[in-house]
């Protein structure tokens, strides 16, 4: 699931979309109707996208409607838009309780792709097939 999709679904699905009444709170909805808006700019008030997004806060539990918002986001290559991205992942960050970072972005495809961003380390053990031995 793309970082969008995901920031949507699990901003609504903790209740975001119907507001909120503290602070804390205040600066995720802030959050998530900046991505929404952001989204209403790129592709339209009336979009598809839009459209599923608020089916999906109207019934958040629905997985069928995520699922339509996922392939909605993906239709459009919003995941293509680095402002969307870090929107998302700013949201993200503050559903999760940890500051955002917005810095930096990474994009992979491919076998056998590892990364490692915002100064963390990976560390990767391969085995390799052994090769048999030629002429012996």
């Amino acid at each position: 699931m793309d970082t969008i999709t995901l920031a949507i679904i699990t901003a609504v699905t903790a209740g975001v979309a119907s507001g909120a009444t503290d602070v804390a709170k205040q600066v995720i909805v802030d959050l998530y109707r900046e991505l929404k808006e952001l989204l209403q700019q790129r592709y339209g008030g009336e979009s598809e996208v839009i459209q599923s997004v608020n089916r999906l806060e109207a019934n958040p539990e629905s997985e069928g409607r995520k699922k339509v918002v996922e392939e909605e986001i993906s239709a459009v290559e919003a995941g293509n838009d680095q402002e969307l991205i870090q929107k998302a992942q700013a949201l993200l960050a503050q559903l999760h309780g940890q500051p955002a970072v917005t810095s930096s972005s990474q994009v992979a495809q491919g076998s056998h792709i590892y990364q490692a961003n915002n100064n963390s380390q990976i560390s990767i053990s391969r085995a390799h097939p052994r090769r048999k031995a030629r002429g012996r």
